[in-house]
């Protein structure tokens, strides 16, 4: 009897200790920039001073006729900075449960990015597509209220809206960590960094800027019979005088010459610089399987990083995802 008592009484303590401790699931810190914080950041770098007036016109949808260089880079920035809006609470939840959706799958397969903070600034600018600045990740109006819908849609609408803002955060990593990402790019893509990157007026003047990725200093090496073929690839803008985006948009391969690890622009039978669609180039199409958005490595990155995060990648690109992920388990811990 009394040992029965004993172990009546010890029950307690015994289940007590051999509960299961309770573990906090995995959480991604967001914030929110105001309309004047945001302001701040899409005017307060360097981003203009590389864009000329016909992509101006395609970001803005302002004519900017009669403006110098300068005038219509003054123009743009005022019209960034007025087409910031607040985040109204509804978006901030409906953003924070996408994030909450991702967060564990973040967590395991990218702590480093779980350990990043999500800044968001709202705005309609760049012709709406979502894109970040700095630190941050920008969305429309619009894309805000998408991303609000997906996500209470639940199921594969909410994998893809973790998708997206995935693949924006992969680009405030790359920024944040250069060093790294270009171990990713030589080492697993295959490009080559420039030390120099060569260039010319004719391109300057018809190039679309990535804010995602401005840096052009990558060339990948396309097998050409006994030799190496270097190209550089780029986006133009096919319309000048009344350019559309993102429907305008032409990626590009340009064409390199390569001399004792300086490179420099191959030129037609006009003195212009050698191009073709990037899409035509088959052994670069080849070496990015199942990637539509090609025409960048901090792209090529982003679109594999958040396919295999969530689930939701191209099956032709799984053998590159499967690379890339191997990459990220050391890489990105």
């Amino acid at each position: 009897m009394r040992r029965a008592l004993l172990l009546l009484t010890a029950l307690p303590v015994i289940a007590q200790v051999a509960a299961p401790a309770q573990v906090a699931a995995p959480t991604l810190q967001a914030s929110f920039l105001s309309k004047a914080e945001a302001a701040k950041v899409l005017v307060g770098e360097d981003y203009f001073s590389l864009l000329h007036a016909p992509e101006l016109r395609a970001k803005t949808g302002l004519p900017l006729v009669g403006m110098t260089t300068e005038q219509a880079r003054t123009a743009a920035k005022a019209y960034y900075a007025a087409s910031t809006q607040d985040f109204t609470p509804e978006e901030e939840a409906a953003i924070r449960g996408i994030l909450d959706h991702a967060a564990p799958a973040v967590a395991a397969k990218m702590p480093l990015m779980a350990r990043t903070p999500f800044t968001f600034i709202k705005a309609g600018i760049e012709g709406g597509l979502p894109h970040t600045r700095g630190a941050c990740i920008v969305v429309s109006p619009r894309m805000t209220q998408i991303l609000a819908r997906m996500g209470g849609l639940g199921g594969k609408a909410l994998d893809q809206a973790a998708n997206l803002l995935i693949h924006e955060q992969t680009h405030v990593l790359e920024r944040e960590h250069p060093a790294l990402f270009a171990q990713l790019f030589t080492e697993i893509f295959g490009f080559r960094a420039m030390a120099s990157v060569p260039d010319s007026t004719w391109l300057a003047e018809r190039r679309v800027v990535n804010p995602d990725g401005p840096g052009l200093g990558w060339a990948f090496p396309v097998p050409d019979g006994k030799r190496v073929r270097w190209i550089r690839p780029d986006l133009l803008i096919g319309e000048l005088d009344h350019p559309r985006m993102p429907q305008d948009f032409r990626p590009i391969a340009v064409d390199l010459t390569e001399k004792d690890g300086t490179f420099a622009l191959a030129l037609d039978d006009q003195g212009q610089p050698k191009t073709e669609p990037l899409d035509s180039v088959a052994a670069y199409r080849q070496a990015f399987p199942g990637v539509e958005e090609n025409f960048h490595p901090n792209e090529i990155a982003a679109v594999l990083f958040s396919g295999w995060v969530t689930g939701t990648g191209e099956a032709a690109a799984a053998p590159l995802e499967a690379r890339v992920a191997a990459w990220a388990k050391s890489a990105l811990r």
